[in-house]
Formats: C-alpha cells, structure tokens, sequence
C-alpha cells in the first residue's frame, strides 16, 4: 500500500531497484520519525512534565474561563448584588468642574486673568497670549477629585475664579464652575475596578467550593522524592 500510494507522487527513480531501496528508506524514516514524535513523553520525563504543565493550564485556562472570567461579565444580577455589599469601597472624593490655567510667567497670568474676567474662554486666551515661539499659557479642564495629580496642590474648590496663586515654577488661576460632595461611585463609574474585585470573590469562593468537594491528600514518599530531586 505504502509503494501503490507513492506512485501517485511521481517518483523517477530508477531503475526497480533503485526504487525500491529508497521508498524501503523513506518508509523506515517516516516510520521512526511517527514513533519518535509519538513516544516523546516516554522517552524524556522532563518534556513529558513540561506537557502535563501545559495540559494543565490549558484546562485550568478553560475552567477559569467559564466559572470566573465569563460570569464575571455575563451575571449582570450577580454583579449588581455584589455591588451594593462593597459600594462604600469605590467612594469619590469631593470634585469640582474647573478650568485651570497656569503659566510661568507672572505678567503672562496676569493677563490671562484679565481676559478670563472679560469672558474670554481658555482657547481664546491661548490664542491671545501664545505664539509659535513661545507657550505662556497652558490649560486643564474637566472634572477632578480633589488631590488630583493633575491639580496644584494648595487649589481651594470654591465657586468661581480665584486669584493669582503659586506653586512651584508656576503661576496658577483656577475658575471653579461647580462642585460635587464625596459620595459612592455608580456601579457603571466604579465598573472596571468592580469586575476585577467580583472575578477574585468568584474565584475564592469556587476554589472554597473544590476544597469542600474534593479532599487534597499529599504522598509524603513522593513529596520527599520530589524534594531530594530540587536539591541536586
């Protein structure tokens, strides 16, 4: 069957003999090379050990999957549950909807300030005040926790704009448009962090659950063989 099947691929060997000996070769070579692929974890334990590790993570991979990560996401019932027994883990400081310019130049602020008592909108005063040489006001706006990287330090959240301030290097003019107490974020503002916390209560509490079900018992003669072979 092995020679009939190798007709088919053209072979121009000759003469018979000739042929012969070399699919007889090629036969033999593929025959061993199926046997060697095939009995690798017999031959070398240490490959034999790195596909079992293998094996096992690919199934622990699949188990995780479908027990943690997908419910996660799926159990929308299970999520709001969770969420009003930890909600006063994801609490907001007090914020504030401000615009922030700030500057290293003193008369440049000064001006700034000046334009924004006007009316004058952050772009407007960037567009007045900076040119292609030289940037003398920078801006922030949004909304911000107080203690906000992002903010000066020594900001006060209070309605309206305040005067010129200092810190470090920079002059600073905050305008405070509204502010916001300290509160507890909504599940869809505290989602992300929220998930990742009900993925390790579904995980401790699946792994409580394998612990009741099935007993772990451990061979002190392996355990010690094993212990033997990591001293060497």
């Amino acid at each position: 069957n092995y020679c009939i099947n190798q007709q088919k691929t053209n072979l121009k060997v000759k003469p018979v003999a000739k042929l012969t000996a070399f699919l007889y070769s090629k036969f033999v070579d593929e025959k061993l090379n199926t046997y060697y692929n095939d009995n690798l974890e017999k031959e070398f334990p240490e490959f034999s050990a790195v596909i079992d590790e293998y094996r096992d993570g690919l199934l622990l991979f699949d188990l995780m999957e479908k027990e943690i990560w997908q419910r996660s996401k799926t159990d929308t019932l299970g999520l709001k549950s969770f969420y009003e027994t930890v909600k006063q883990k994801y609490p907001w400081k007090p914020r504030a909807k401000l615009l922030l310019l700030s500057s290293t130049k003193n008369d440049a602020i000064n001006q700034a300030l000046q334009l924004l008592n006007q009316g004058f909108t952050s772009a407007a005063i960037k567009e007045k005040l900076n040119s292609k040489e030289a940037v003398n006001i920078m801006s922030t706006e949004g909304t911000f926790e107080s203690g906000a990287t992002a903010l000066p330090k020594n900001i006060t959240f209070a309605v309206g704009t305040s005067a010129i301030f200092k810190e470090g290097d920079y002059y600073y003019i905050s305008k405070i448009e509204s502010t916001l107490p300290a509160g507890i974020k909504t599940l869809d503002e505290c989602k992300g962090k929220l998930i990742n916390d009900y993925q390790q209560f579904l995980e401790q509490n699946w792994v409580a659950d394998l612990k009741k079900e099935f007993v772990v018992t451990i061979s002190k003669a392996n355990f010690e063989k094993v212990k033997k072979q990591l001293k060497k």
